[in-house]
């Protein structure tokens, strides 16, 4: 996986710029989560390990409130 790291990135990277897009133009509830939000947040947080990802600001944002919301941090800090 270490080796395919890069082309795994491109393909993530494109993805997020495409979720960031999604996140625009969702209707958020304040104070209620999604069943979208439930599904997704486990699964960004788990490519915060990764050194290389490329967050969109909305998706950095939303990552940002979900992980204050569920306090659960991130692992940017310790990415490789």
């Amino acid at each position: 996986l270490m080796a395919s790291t890069p082309k795994l990135l491109e393909v993530i990277n494109t993805r997020l710029i495409e979720l960031d897009a999604l996140l625009a133009k969702s209707d958020v509830q304040e104070g209620q989560w999604s069943m979208t939000d439930i599904r997704l947040y486990p699964v960004l947080r788990s490519l915060s390990i990764a050194k290389g990802v490329v967050w969109p600001a909305g998706v950095g944002t939303w990552r940002k409130k979900m992980t204050k919301d569920c306090d659960v941090a991130l692992e940017d800090d310790v990415a490789f």
